[in-house]
């Protein structure tokens, strides 16, 4: 397996990368899909990390796109929410701790400008702690496989108390 630190330096590779494809994505006239189109295009990808990394940039450019309202049909903050939870429940199909962590991380990054761009704090906010709740629980299933990996069975598993429903 991959090292913390060789990992972060393909995500870092990977970042870049997927940060000049949003900017093409961006421009639906040159690629001449509308976003909707790409998202559920890329949903049929079969492998399930470079389909959740695809998906993270697809749907943070089709929350902040025009077509959102149009196809969904709903005002855009409810779209673009329904996407990012969409996103973020979809992240449960990764299995791996570290990889889990990364693809959050990720996700995080692409996303936290949008976040209030399309809506209120609030619901930035209660995003915010649903995936920081679910980091922590991967964290802690890290640490525990770090500890049976070198024998430390004094590591305990700790869930996460953070309510992201407490934020009202």
């Amino acid at each position: 397996g991959l090292w913390p630190e060789n990992c972060y330096k393909l995500y870092a590779l990977v970042y870049y990368e997927l940060q000049h494809l949003a900017g093409f994505l961006l421009d639906e006239e040159r690629h001449g899909m509308g976003c909707g189109e790409l998202y559920e295009l890329v949903q049929t990808e079969g492998d399930v990390l470079p389909r959740l990394y695809l998906l993270v940039t697809v749907g943070a450019v089709y929350a902040v796109s025009n077509s959102i309202v149009e196809s969904l049909s709903i005002p855009r903050k409810t779209a673009a929410y329904k996407i990012f939870d969409d996103l973020r429940s979809m992240m449960r199909a990764v299995q791996h701790p570290m990889r889990g962590l990364f693809l959050r991380y990720y996700m995080l990054q692409v996303v936290n400008d949008k976040l209030v761009q399309v809506g209120d704090a609030r619901s930035a906010v209660r995003f915010l702690l649903a995936s920081l709740k679910e980091a922590c629980t991967l964290w802690s299933r890290l640490r525990l496989e770090d500890g049976a990996l070198y024998g430390n069975q004094n590591v305990s598993d700790i869930e996460p108390a953070i309510d992201p429903d407490a934020v009202d």
